[in-house]
């Protein structure tokens, strides 16, 4: 019945899932399964031992299934719903480990294994490997002979290696459970924020004679029957997702995933075998794992050196002459071992470090976020932001790390993670505190910051960069419980965020050309009076952009600008790249403008709008203005040819109809450094010759001359008389926009 065992903890899982995807239904049904199953399990067995394996996972299994009836919406957390989430990595399951009062689910021999299509590489031999069952013995026995040969993954068996070294190779062991008939292993990696199993076959890849002599998988060269490193191997290179075909990692990353401790990866070129005496000290104290990489090295130097390009190598040993190395393919009878002087340590590219936190550290919190697509590249509001708060009185050192997590078929997307000091709340854009840690992109699956936060004070640490949904896990150590973590919030009460674009119809460019009013424009109805209102505007980073604030009247509510009057602006700013800021303090009740602008008329793509304000939500009423004139929009123009007056024949076939017309000089857009005649324009019943509008004020303005009017007559006749100040030549635009349709003739037209 120890099978049943197994079949219980699959059940848990299955029902954590689930639950984790919101089907409650589903997780309780699941969870009655198994809760039966441990109780058939109980009732059959009889020896004390079995028992002891038998009660962990029943009462386990209860409590969950209790958990589920009582109240399925609180049974798990949201970050560990995240966790749940995400078991499925490049096509396998890879479920959280369950902690029972005694021992783990991995303790427990698996029920199957999944059936994993396992992709082989081109070994550059005429063969190609076939898998077979293999056994292994138990222990350690040949262990330090580890190496590999035809799979480039020396990161990996160097892992192994370290850690050996380490006087750990007990905790490798108890990564890998058989079942009886060992054809089928349970393999724990650290992945995706969490300690989580898998089930594999215990097939392993082989190659017959000539070359039964080499191998794909990580072999002792003193102890052939020592197979269950392979096993563990065989595990990370399904999680990785390339199975055989390996495509390289570093040793940082692959013990993390063994060990779970804290990667770091620092370049040689900012360190000295001086500082190395430190890391050598902690390494001793089993404290940390210590390797080096030689990065892209030209033959020659490599060649000098005796390494090879793009290899890792374990450090194992260390005096101020130099260091000794462990290299991954030979083995103890081929030179195992390299001397390398100190003369030449700076050859090499880079330091692996694995900081076992928990040991070097008191207090631990950690907790799992989502990542969305970013709305914005260059505003960081709807990114993952966490405040970290040191309450102490003292200085306090902290390490965090942060794990993207590998879903599915996606690979790593580039991501930075930022630590601004003395804030307040989330950080808005980069430039809004300074930068204490990080700031780099990066494709690491695992991310290492050390840095100090000052007594009494509150850093926000920000992940950015990743463009499609991602989950991360993140995870602080610190010295003092004083030192805290907790989701940051928005400085101000309300946040609006609005997504918009800028199109060849709609961006008007900067206020000095004609078509600025045309620009995407807000009204906004401030109903009281607002203590602090942020602003910021924002689009790829190589496009200047600004906003501008403008008094309206209320009458003039959803009517497009007419002119940019600077009187009645809140403030004028220059064009900033990338994104543009600015915070108001005590707006007054009443109507304002928004125009969003980019300075460069011809650049078309989406921007970003972000308002947030202190007060009720209902203070602020914000809708965007239509761009046309009217329901009916038309355009017609004509040349003065030494005329300074020139008459249009207007028709309506519906009463009271609502129109303006705009009057622009030229073919082509204005700017403020170009001539434009003066004009104006008046409208007459055509049968009468009574006015309707009459102006005698001239006007030249670049965003054009506007007349409003009601042509309340259908089906009658109205002129449009256009004057111009002194005659001349040139191209007059008459736009007509009307709240039905209209006829439009010219005097030039028979």
């Amino acid at each position: 019945m120890k099978e049943h065992l197994a079949e219980v903890i699959e059940l848990v899982q299955q029902s954590h899932v689930a639950l984790a995807e919101g089907k409650h239904p589903e997780a309780r049904v699941i969870s009655m399964k198994a809760a039966m199953t441990a109780g058939r399990v109980l009732n059959t067995f009889t020896d004390p031992a079995e028992l002891r394996l038998a009660k962990p996972v029943a009462a386990f299994t209860l409590q969950w299934t209790d958990l589920l009836r009582k109240d399925a919406e609180k049974a798990l957390a949201l970050s560990d719903k995240l966790l749940w989430l995400s078991c499925e990595i490049h096509g396998a399951n890879w479920y959280p480990v369950f902690r029972f009062e005694k021992g783990l689910s991995m303790d427990y021999q698996p029920v199957n294994y999944e059936d994993i299509s396992i992709q082989l590489p081109e070994t550059g031999l005429d063969q190609v490997p076939e898998f077979r069952l293999v056994g292994s013995d138990p222990g350690l026995e040949g262990f330090d002979d580890l190496c590999q040969d035809l799979l480039p993954n020396c990161s990996f068996v160097l892992s192994l290696l370290s850690i050996y070294d380490l006087n750990l190779g007990d905790k490798l062991e108890k990564l890998v459970t058989y079942d009886d008939e060992e054809d089928a292993v349970k393999v724990k990696l650290h992945i995706n924020g969490c300690e989580r199993e898998i089930s594999i076959s215990a097939e392993l890849p082989f190659l017959d004679y000539p070359d039964d002599e080499r191998h794909l998988f990580v072999l002792s060269s003193t102890n052939a029957a020592l197979m269950w490193p392979a096993y563990i191997e065989k595990a990370y290179l399904i999680a990785l997702g390339d199975h055989y075909n390996f495509l390289g990692s570093n040793m940082a990353q692959d013990t993390y995933m063994l060990l779970g401790w804290a990667p770091e990866v620092r370049k040689i070129s900012k360190m000295s075998m001086e500082s190395f005496a430190e890391l050598w000290d902690l390494r001793k104290k089993g404290l940390l794992a210590l390797g080096l990489g030689t990065g892209q090295m030209l033959d020659s130097l490599a060649s000098q050196l005796e390494v090879v390009s793009g290899h890792d190598y374990v450090v194992s040993g260390y005096s101020e002459k130099g260091l000794t190395l462990k290299n991954p393919w030979a083995s103890a009878d081929s030179g195992r071992f390299l001397n390398v002087d100190a003369s030449v340590f700076g050859q090499f590219s880079y330091v692996y470090l694995n900081w076992n936190m928990d040991a070097l550290y008191k207090h631990s919190f950690s907790t799992a976020v989502i990542s969305p697509p970013p709305k914005s590249k260059a505003l960081l509001l709807d990114r993952p932001q966490f405040v970290l708060e040191n309450s102490s009185s003292e200085t306090q050192t902290v390490g965090i790390t942060v794990e993207h997590f590998l879903l599915k078929n996606e690979p790593v997307s580039p991501y930075s993670v930022s630590v601004y000091e003395n804030t307040r709340g989330k950080v808005v854009y980069p430039s809004q505190y300074v930068r204490a840690a990080g700031g780099k992109m990066t494709t690491m699956r695992v991310y290492f910051l050390k840095f100090e936060i000052a007594a009494n004070t509150k850093n926000t640490l920000v992940i950015a960069g990743p463009q499609g949904r991602v989950i991360f896990l993140l995870k602080l150590w610190s010295h003092s419980p004083a030192v805290k973590m907790y989701r940051a919030k928005p400085t101000y009460d309300n946040v609006t965020e609005i997504e918009d674009a800028w199109t060849k119809d709609d961006n008007g460019g900067n206020w000095a050309l004609e078509l600025y009013i045309d620009n995407p424009q807000w009204e906004l109805e401030i109903k009281r009076r607002m203590p602090k209102m942020f602003i910021a505007v924002s689009c790829k980073e190589e496009s200047d952009v600004n906003f501008h604030f403008l008094h309206t009247e209320k009458s003039k509510n959803l009517t497009k600008l007419r002119n940019f009057d600077k009187s009645k602006i809140l403030f004028c700013d220059n064009y900033s790249p990338g994104i543009h800021h600015h915070e108001l303090h005590d707006v007054e009740p009443g109507n304002l403008r928004l125009v969003v602008s980019n300075y460069n008329s011809a650049y078309i793509g989406k921007f970003h709008l972000l308002l947030m304000y202190d007060g009720s939500k209902g203070d602020l009423v914000i809708e965007k203005v239509p761009k046309a004139l009217g329901l009916y929009n038309d355009t017609v123009e004509f040349s003065w040819n030494l005329r300074n007056r020139y008459k249009f024949t207007v028709r309506t076939e519906v009463t009271n109809t609502s129109v303006i017309f705009k009057l622009q000089a030229g073919t082509k857009p204005q700017t403020l450094s170009l001539y434009r005649p003066a004009v104006r324009a008046s409208l007459f019943d055509a049968v009468t010759q009574q006015p309707v509008v009459v102006n005698d004020k001239w006007n030249d303005s670049v965003y054009g001359v506007f007349v409003d009017c009601v042509l309340k007559k259908p089906n009658h006749d109205y002129i449009l008389l256009v004057e111009r100040f002194e005659t001349g030549e040139g191209i007059c635009r008459v736009t007509l926009g009307s709240s039905s349709r209209l006829s439009v003739k010219g005097e030039d037209e028979k």
